[in-house]
C-alpha cells in the first residue's frame, strides 16, 4: 500500500486554487459546530465595534474626543480576534492532520494572544504598503496567515516561525494569486447579495407582514436612495462581505500551507495512508459482521444436509444457446445489443423535432409568398378565379395577425404617451406644501419652487411664511452642493453641524446660513416681527449661499 502511494506521478500533490477552496469550504461544512464558534467568537466584538466606529465618526461632530478610548479598545479587540484567528486555523490544522484534539494551556494561549497583537497590526501596514505596488501584495498575505496558522506550533522561536512562513509564502506562487484572485470575487458576490436582500427587505416586509417602513412610505426616488444608500447600509454589507471572505481566506491558507508543509515532510501521503487504512479497516470489520451474523443465523432453519457429490449434468449445445439469445432480447438487456446499420443512419428524436420546426418555418414562408404571387395576379388579365387553399387561409391568418400587431402597438404606445402627458401635467398641478405644518421638508420642492413661493407670499403680505420658504431654499441649495443631506429625523442645528463638517473651508456660507437660522428660529419659535429688511437679508444670504 506504502508503495501505491509512492508511485504518484511527479507534481499530483500539486494543488490548484479551486482545489484548496473546494476543500476548505468542505472542512467548513463538515466540522461546522467545532470550528465556527472559534472564528466567530473573535471576529464579531471587532466587527461590530468596527461599525460603531465607522458610523460615530461619520455623524457624530465630536468624534475626536472619543478617538482615543475607541481607538484603544479597538485594538484590545482585534488582538482578540488574532489569537481565535490562530487557534481557528490551529484546529483546522488537526483535522488535516487526522490529529486527536489537543489541549493547549492558558499560557501558550495568552502568550499568542500578545504575540499576534504586536506582530497583526505591522502586517497591516505592509498590506497597504504592499498594495501601491501591487505586486508584493500576495507573498505579504500568504506571509500574515502562514503566521496565523504556525503560531501555536512554533511559538518558542520567533525567527523560525518567520522564516518558515516566509519561505512556505514563496511556495507556487500562482496559486497563491489565483487563491486571492477566486475569494476576492466570492467577497463580490457576497457583497451583492448582502445589499440586494437589505433593499428586498422593505417590500418583503410589506408583502408578507403588512408592516409599513420609511423605505415603502416614501414616494419620491431621491429620498428613497438617500433613505438605503448612506454610511451605514455600505458599511454593514462590506463587513458581512470581510466576514465570509475573511472566514474562506483563513481556512483556504491554512489548507494550503498543510499541502505547501507537505513537499519536504510527506505529510499528506501519511495522511492518504491513515485514511486509506481506516477504510480497509472498515470494510473489514463489516465483512466479519456479516459472516458472523451468517453463522450464527443460518438461513434456514432445518440442519444442512450432508455433504454430498454434486450431480453432473449435461446440457444440450443447441438448447443453451437457444436460451441464452432468449434472455439477450430481453427489455433489459436491449442496449447490449450492435446497433443494426439500417437503423444507425436515422435521426434521434430531438433532430427529428428540430427538422420538424425548420419543415414548418419553411412551408408558412413559401405559403405567404405564394399567397401574394396569386393577389399580384389578380390585377392582370388571368382573370378573378382565386381558389383558396389550406395554405392560402394559414398565409392570410397570419398576414391579419401581423397587421392586429401592430394596431396593437400602435394603439398601446399611443396610450402610453397620453398617460405620461397626465402625469406631466399632475405633476405640474400638485398643489404646493403647507408652510404653516411642522411636517415640511426641505426636499418636497426644488430650490426654485421654493424662491417662487416665497416670493408669492411676500407679495400677498405673509412675510413670516416667505421667511421660512427662503431658509428651506437655503437648505435646498446646499444638498445640491453636498455640504449637507436632508433627512425628516435632523434639526436646523444638525444641518448647522454637517455644514460645519463638511462645508468648513466656505466660512462665507456657514455664516450665511448661521444668519439665516438664527433669524427663522427667532421668527418662527420667538416674538420676533419680521419686516421686508429682515425678508432682505435672508434673500441676500441665499444668494451667498447659492452663489446666484
Amino acid at each position: 500500500m506504502l508503495k501505491k502511494f509512492l508511485k504518484k506521478e511527479k507534481g499530483a500533490n500539486d494543488k490548484s486554487a479551486i482545489d484548496i477552496i473546494e476543500e476548505s469550504f468542505h472542512i467548513l461544512r463538515s466540522n461546522c459546530g467545532r470550528l465556527l464558534p472559534l472564528y466567530l467568537i473573535g471576529t464579531i466584538p471587532f466587527a461590530a465595534m468596527f461599525l460603531f466606529f465607522i458610523n460615530d465618526a461619520a455623524m457624530d461632530p465630536s468624534i475626536s474626543a472619543k478617538i482615543p478610548h475607541q481607538a484603544a479598545l479597538l485594538t484590545l479587540l482585534f488582538m482578540l480576534k488574532s489569537g481565535f484567528d490562530s487557534f481557528f486555523c490551529f484546529r483546522i490544522n488537526e483535522i488535516l492532520n487526522i490529529a486527536p484534539r489537543e489541549k493547549i494551556g492558558a499560557a501558550n494561549i495568552l502568550m499568542v494572544f500578545v504575540f499576534l497583537g504586536i506582530v497583526k497590526p505591522f502586517c497591516i501596514i505592509f498590506y497597504l504598503l504592499s498594495l501601491i505596488f501591487l505586486l508584493p501584495f500576495g507573498w505579504i498575505l500568504a506571509f500574515s496567515h502562514n503566521m496565523t496558522a504556525l503560531s501555536f506550533c512554533e511559538q518558542n522561536d520567533f525567527w523560525k516561525l518567520v522564516k518558515k512562513s516566509w519561505s512556505l509564502a514563496c511556495v507556487n506562487p500562482s496559486q497563491n494569486h489565483l487563491l486571492i484572485a477566486v475569494i476576492a470575487f466570492f467577497a463580490l458576490a457576497v457583497f451583492l447579495n448582502t445589499g440586494v436582500m437589505i433593499l428586498l427587505m422593505p417590500l418583503l416586509m410589506k408583502t408578507f407582514l403588512n408592516t409599513e417602513t420609511v423605505f415603502s412610505t416614501a414616494s419620491d426616488p431621491q429620498t428613497i436612495m438617500r433613505l438605503i444608500f448612506n454610511s451605514t447600509f455600505f458599511s454593514i454589507t462590506c463587513m458581512t462581505a470581510y466576514i465570509a471572505a475573511d472566514l474562506l481566506l483563513k481556512t483556504a491558507y491554512t489548507v494550503r500551507l498543510f499541502y505547501c508543509d507537505s513537499i519536504t515532510t510527506g505529510r499528506d501521503l501519511v495522511v492518504d495512508i491513515c485514511r486509506e487504512g481506516a477504510k480497509r479497516a472498515g470494510k473489514r470489520v463489516f465483512t466479519a459482521f456479516f459472516i458472523s451474523a451468517f453463522w450464527v443465523f443460518p438461513i434456514s432453519g432445518s440442519e444442512p444436509a450432508p455433504a454430498s457429490q454434486p450431480e453432473i449434468s449435461f446440457i444440450n449445445s443447441p438448447e443453451m444457446g437457444s436460451n441464452i439469445k432468449s434472455v439477450l432480447e430481453r427489455r433489459e438487456f436491449a442496449w447490449r445489443i450492435p446497433t443494426d446499420k439500417s437503423v444507425a443512419g436515422q435521426d434521434s428524436y430531438l433532430m427529428t423535432y428540430i427538422k420538424a420546426i425548420f419543415d414548418f418555418i419553411e412551408e408558412w414562408i413559401q405559403s405567404v409568398i405564394e399567397f401574394w404571387s396569386k393577389l399580384m395576379n389578380l390585377g392582370g388579365g388571368a382573370g378573378l378565379n382565386f381558389n383558396f387553399t389550406k395554405r392560402d387561409f394559414i398565409a392570410l391568418a397570419t398576414i391579419i395577425s401581423a397587421l392586429a400587431g401592430l394596431l396593437i402597438l400602435y394603439f398601446y404606445f399611443k396610450a402610453r404617451k397620453n398617460r405620461v402627458k397626465k402625469g406631466v401635467e399632475a405633476t405640474f398641478s400638485t398643489p404646493m406644501p403647507d408652510l404653516e405644518s411642522e411636517h415640511v421638508s426641505a426636499d418636497m420642492l426644488e430650490e426654485s419652487g421654493w424662491m417662487e413661493l416665497a416670493a408669492d407670499l411676500a407679495a400677498n403680505g405673509d412675510l413670516k411664511l416667505a421667511a421660512r420658504a427662503i431658509f428651506l431654499a437655503c437648505i435646498v441649495s446646499l444638498n445640491s452642493k453636498n455640504a449637507l443631506s436632508i433627512a425628516k429625523h435632523k434639526t436646523n442645528l444638525d444641518y448647522y453641524r454637517e455644514i460645519n463638517r463638511r462645508y468648513h473651508s466656505h466660512a462665507d456660507i456657514i455664516s450665511a446660513y448661521s444668519e439665516n437660522l438664527l433669524g427663522f428660529e427667532e421668527i418662527w419659535y420667538g416674538t420676533q416681527q419680521v419686516d421686508n429688511e429682515m425678508i432682505s437679508v435672508f434673500k441676500n444670504n441665499y444668494r451667498i449661499i447659492s452663489g446666484k
